[in-house]
């Protein structure tokens, strides 16, 4: 699999990635202000961030991993999309509960924090977050996980292992849902386990969604708005159990094989793809700074949520423009530049996950 790499961006994909963070702001705007979720299924957009992660990175690294590329170096160049904004929120987010913990207790979450590992129950119960102070860290925890899994498995992973993955994935995915009674787990320590549960399924059908698009090339292509609709109207569905959990996290993989197909540029799908992974990794802090100066108890939330949304994703923006681009260039120069500098292409599409 040696062929050369041929740099494309998915603009669909960069749609729906932002589609899917805004989705899970406004799930925890709802939890801040104690108001009815607009999309209660919003959770489940971490499952599409991490199909969009397998699909990425398959598309960006799989030949050039699976011609022997350094696994370590792979992983750094992980850390160096990572860490910077992974590291804003983080500050942003220990600084907002300081005072809230005893100071050993906030030192030890946030040193653990700092290396990107879960920290251990500050409270001394299982229902506290591995990351406290930036709830949605726990996905970019298993993704990195899955990033690497999937580096060392690339040699070696044909599509009978990647099948065998695959059908282990689906059958881990279903007890999660059922040990749990839903798909909204991984971000706390009581549902720890769900994490892995949840990545393992959905990245690895996002792998094998890019191999699928390699080989059939375009076979259906819907409009970019009706496949963000589409999405949205799944996140918003009022129906309980985790069932239904379950089956649209089996088949949101199917979104990003549709949403790469989708060829025609979109400024707006660039503008919020841009902004995604800040959007997904600050808007918790960004949303607790701003509700602080709002007066909860005289407007009601649900009137406030798209001017909330809309500083939130423009403050993202602005985050990811004049902080995260420039702090990544020079890192990424900082660690590449030279005669150990390692040949394996950045796009302009980078997953989170989020993932």
């Amino acid at each position: 699999m040696g062929t050369a790499f041929v740099a494309k961006r998915f603009d669909t994909l960069d749609l729906l990635r932002g589609v899917a963070a805004l989705a899970v702001a406004t799930l925890h705007y709802a939890a801040i202000t104690g108001s009815p979720p607009v999309f209660p299924h919003a959770y489940l957009a971490v499952d599409m961030f991490f199909a969009l992660s397998g699909f990425v990175i398959a598309h960006a690294y799989g030949s050039q991993l699976t011609d022997g590329a350094s696994v370590s170096r792979f992983m750094v160049r992980r850390l160096v999309r990572l860490y910077p904004l992974y590291l804003l929120g983080s500050l942003l987010g220990w600084f907002l509960i300081l005072g809230e913990l005893s100071p050993e207790r906030w030192l030890s979450g946030f040193g653990a924090n700092l290396l990107f590992l879960p920290a251990l129950p500050l409270t001394g119960k299982m229902t506290a977050g591995l990351f406290p102070a930036l709830w949605p860290a726990w996905s970019l925890f298993w993704e990195l996980i899955a990033n690497l899994l999937f580096a060392m498995l690339a040699p070696r992973l044909s599509t009978r292992v990647l099948g065998a993955v695959l059908a282990l994935g689906l059958l881990v995915l279903v007890a999660t849902g059922a040990g749990y009674g839903t798909l909204d787990a991984g971000a706390r320590w009581s549902t720890f386990f769900g994490g892995a549960g949840r990545v393992l399924w959905s990245y690895f059908a996002g792998v094998a969604v890019y191999r699928l698009y390699q080989r059939c090339g375009s076979f259906w292509s819907p409009s970019a708005g009706l496949l963000a609709m589409l999405l949205l109207a799944v996140l918003a569905l009022p129906i309980s159990g985790w069932g239904y959990d379950v089956v649209i996290a089996a088949l949101l993989p199917l979104f990003v094989l549709f949403g790469a197909q989708i060829a025609a540029p979109s400024a707006i799908g660039r503008w919020l793809g841009h902004a995604s992974y800040a959007l997904y990794v600050l808007h918790v802090p960004i949303l607790n700074v701003a509700m602080r100066f709002t007066p909860l108890s005289n407007t009601p939330q649900l009137i406030l949520l798209l001017p909330c949304m809309g500083i939130t994703l423009c403050a993202a923006a602005c985050v990811a423009r004049y902080f995260d681009d420039p702090v990544r260039g020079w890192l990424g120069r900082l660690v590449f530049s030279g005669p150990r500098r390692m040949l394996i292409p950045v796009i302009p599409l980078q997953s989170f996950r989020r993932s």
